[in-house]
C-alpha cells in the first residue's frame, strides 16, 4: 500500500472525486512509501536537488523552462530519453528548496508547464517521478474492465507495453506528483490490478563500479574522468573501481595537519574524530573564517574523506575513513615553531592517526621535524602500535627540484607531485629524485580555473567559495582546489584505502604499495618527473589484497599460500581469514578461498594493468 505522511488524506479524497486538475498546493517536504515486490521504499521529496518538468503537447520543454530559470543557471538540464518522453526534462539545480519551489510554482501558475515535480530520493539515488504509471492487469481481467477502471480514476491508457499483453503505461492528468502516488494507491486497491508503480526516471549505474549519489560527484574528474572538464576520459585515480572493493574503513584515520577543519560541515561531521589546535593550544581545531585561505584544511579534508553517497555535496577518496583535524596555522601571516610541528606530528600518531597528510611546506626543516617523522613512520615507533604511519607531503608548486631540507624530501615521506585532467604534468609540479608519485589536481594559484578540484569549503561564510569559477556552487563547497595541496590529499585518501583493505601492513609496506601500484607515466619505470607514476586507487587496493592473501609473506600468491589456507580451514588457525577486506569475520571459509583464487600467481606490488607472470 502507498501512504503519505503529509497530504495523503486530501490527495486521496480529491482523487476519489475526480482530480484531473488537482494541485496539491505548494512543494513542501513530503514522503511517499511504495510497496515494490514486497519491499517498502520511501520516496522523499528533495526540491533542493532540482525538479522534473513536462511541457504541454507540441511545446519543447526546454523552451518552457528557459524563461523562468534563475540566474545563474542550474547545473544541468537533461532530457528524459526514450520513445514518447521528448517533452520531459530533469533540471539539476542545487539550491535552497524555497528557491526551486518558487521556480516550480512559476512554471505551473504561468501555464508554461503541464506537470512539475521535485526530484525524489529513494534507495540512495536521486530520481524523477514522471506523470505516468506502469500497471499490470490481473489474470482473468478483460482489457475492457481494466480500461473502465482507469477511466473512473481519470487515467488515460497511453500505450500497451511492447512484448506483453497485460502491462500498460498510464497518463496522469494532474500537475503535481502527489496525484501520481495517489492514483497508484487506488489501482493497487483494485482486484483488477496485479500491481502498479510510478514511472520513475533515473540514471542507470554501471555495474562493476560504485558511483555515489553526491550531486557534485559528476564534476569530480579526479575520481572519475569522463571528459567532463575537457580532459581525457580515464585520466583519473579509478576511484569508482576501487570502491567496488572498499570505500574506506572507519577504523582508519587520516590526520589533516593544516590550518584547521570546519567541524560542522555536513559532509565531514560524521567522519571527524577529536584533534588538536597547536596554533591556539586548545582542543578546538576549527578552521578560521577571517581569510578565504583558512578554508585550505577543510578543502583537504573533503578530498580525503568527505562522506560519499549521502545525497549532498562531494565524495572523498576514502569516504568512510575518519579525519583527525590538526591545526598548526591560522591565516597566511601565521607563524609556528618547529617544536610545535614536531609535537603535532607525534600527537597525531599517538592519538590514532594511520595516515598523515601535509599540504604545506617548509624548506628548511631541521632535525627536530625529521626526528618526529622518523618516530611516527619507523617500525616499533609511535605510529599504529609500532607498525608505522604513512606520511604524505605536498611537493610544492615551484616547478623545480624539491629542496633537500623540505620535509617532502625525507625518505620516510611520500612526496606528491601534480598532473592535470590529461595525466600531463603541471608546469608547477616539483621534480627530482625525492619525488615519489603524482596525483591529479587543478591549477596552482589561479582563481577561476575550470580544471580545479571540487571539495568541501568552510560553511556559512565565504572561504574559497569567494573565488568559485561557477557562482552557483554554494558556500559549503568549492571548485577552486589545486596545486600539490590538492594532489597530496588525493594520494592520502588512496593510502587510507590501502590500510582499509589490509591494516596489518606496516607503514613502509603501505608506502611501497602506493608507489608500486601507481600508473607509470613518462619514461618506463621511476623517473624524476612523475616519480613512480600517477596514483591508482584500484590498483592500490588490488595490490593490498594481494599482500593480504600472501600468507607466507614471500611476495607471491601461490601453492604455499593455498596450503596454509587449507591448514587454517581444517585447524584452529585464523591465518587464512582474510575476508571481508575491512574486518575478517573470524572464520576461514569459501570467501577467503575465493579471494586467494582471485589473486592467484600475482606478485606483491604488481599494478593491475601489468600482466601477471607465473
Amino acid at each position: 500500500m502507498i501512504a503519505t505522511r503529509k497530504r495523503v488524506l486530501v490527495c486521496s479524497v480529491l482523487l476519489w472525486l475526480g482530480w484531473g486538475t488537482v494541485a496539491l498546493g505548494g512543494f513542501g517536504p513530503s514522503e511517499f512509501s511504495v510497496s515494490i515486490g514486497g519491499e517498502t521504499f520511501i520516496f522523499e521529496s528533495r526540491p533542493e536537488l532540482g525538479y522534473l518538468v513536462q511541457s504541454h503537447p507540441g511545446v519543447a520543454a526546454l523552451e518552457v523552462i528557459e524563461p523562468v530559470l534563475p540566474d545563474p543557471p542550474p547545473e544541468g538540464v537533461r532530457p528524459v530519453r526514450g520513445r514518447g518522453h521528448r517533452d520531459l526534462v530533469v533540471v539539476h539545480a542545487q539550491r535552497p528548496a524555497p528557491e526551486n519551489e518558487e521556480t516550480m510554482e512559476k512554471l505551473l501558475t504561468g501555464g508554461q508547464a503541464a506537470y512539475v515535480a521535485p526530484l525524489f530520493s529513494v534507495g540512495g539515488q536521486s530520481v524523477g517521478i514522471a506523470p505516468e504509471i506502469i500497471a499490470r492487469r490481473a489474470d482473468g481481467v478483460l482489457p475492457e474492465e481494466f480500461q473502465s477502471l482507469c477511466q473512473s480514476l481519470g487515467l488515460v491508457i497511453n500505450q500497451q507495453l511492447e512484448f506483453t499483453d497485460s502491462e500498460y503505461l498510464l497518463e496522469v492528468s494532474a500537475p503535481e506528483p502527489g496525484a501520481v502516488f495517489g492514483a497508484v494507491e487506488h489501482l493497487r486497491e483494485s482486484a483488477l490490478v496485479e500491481w502498479a508503480v510510478p514511472n520513475i526516471a533515473f540514471q542507470p549505474r554501471s555495474r562493476g563500479m560504485v558511483v555515489p549519489d553526491d550531486p557534485y560527484f559528476p564534476n569530480q574528474w579526479h575520481l572519475e574522468n569522463i571528459g567532463q572538464s575537457g580532459g581525457t576520459a580515464g585520466a583519473d585515480i579509478r576511484a569508482t573501481e576501487a570502491w567496488e572493493i572498499t570505500t574506506g574503513s572507519p577504523r582508519i584515520t587520516v590526520a589533516v595537519i593544516d590550518n584547521g577543519v570546519d567541524l560542522d560541515h555536513p559532509d565531514l561531521i560524521d567522519n571527524l574524530v577529536p584533534g588538536y589546535d597547536f596554533y591556539d593550544d586548545d582542543y578546538d581545531p576549527s578552521a578560521g573564517t577571517d581569510d578565504p585561505a583558512e578554508a585550505h584544511g577543510t578543502a583537504c579534508a573533503g578530498l580525503i574523506a568527505a562522506r560519499g553517497d549521502n545525497s549532498i555535496g562531494v565524495a572523498g577518496v576514502a569516504w568512510r575513513c575518519r579525519i583527525m583535524p590538526i591545526r598548526i596555522s591560522g591565516g597566511e601571516d601565521a607563524y609556528i615553531t618547529e617544536a610545535e610541528i614536531a609535537t603535532a606530528i607525534r600527537w597525531a600518531a599517538a592519538n590514532g592517526a594511520d595516515v598523515l597528510n601535509n599540504s604545506w611546506g617548509w624548506e628548511l626543516a631541521t632535525d627536530a621535524v625529521h626526528s618526529a617523522i622518523v618516530d611516527v613512520t619507523k617500525r616499533g615507533g609511535i605510529g599504529r602500535d609500532g607498525k608505522g604511519c604513512v606520511v604524505l607531503w605536498a611537493g610544492g608548486n615551484t616547478g623545480a627540484d624539491i629542496p633537500s631540507r623540505d620535509p617532502a624530501a625525507f625518505v620516510e615521506v611520500v612526496a606528491v607531485g601534480a598532473v592535470d585532467h590529461n595525466d600531463m604534468l603541471w608546469d608547477y609540479s616539483p621534480f627530482g629524485s625525492e619525488l615519489d608519485l603524482v596525483a591529479p589536481t587543478g591549477e596552482a594559484a589561479t582563481w577561476g580555473s575550470s580544471l580545479d578540484l571540487w571539495t568541501t569549503d568552510v560553511t556559512s561564510v565565504p572561504g574559497y567559495s569567494l573565488h568559485n569559477s561557477r557562482t552557483y556552487v554554494g558556500r559549503d563547497y568549492t571548485d577552486q582546489m589545486g596545486g600539490t595541496s590538492g594532489a597530496s590529499p588525493v594520494a592520502a585518501g588512496v593510502a587510507a584505502l590501502i590500510l582499509s583493505v589490509n591494516p596489518l601492513l606496516t607503514g613502509a609496506q603501505a608506502k611501497q604499495v602506493l608507489e608500486r601500484s601507481a600508473l607509470d607515466l613518462g619514461f618506463p619505470g621511476r623517473d624524476n618527473k612523475y616519480g613512480h607514476g600517477r596514483v591508482d586507487a584500484r590498483a592500490a587496493v588490488e595490490t593490498a589484497l594481494t599482500t593480504k592473501v600472501d600468507l607466507n609473506f614471500d611476495s607471491k600468491v601461490d601453492f604455499r599460500d593455498f596450503a596454509l589456507m587449507g591448514s587454517s580451514w581444517s585447524g584452529d588457525s585464523l591465518q587464512g581469514d582474510v575476508i571481508p577486506v575491512e574486518r575478517p569475520d573470524g572464520d576461514v571459509d569459501a570467501q577467503d578461498l575465493a579471494a586467494l583464487g582471485e589473486f592467484w600467481l600475482t606478485s606483491f606490488g604488481r599494478p593491475s594493468n601489468v600482466p601477471a607472470t607465473p
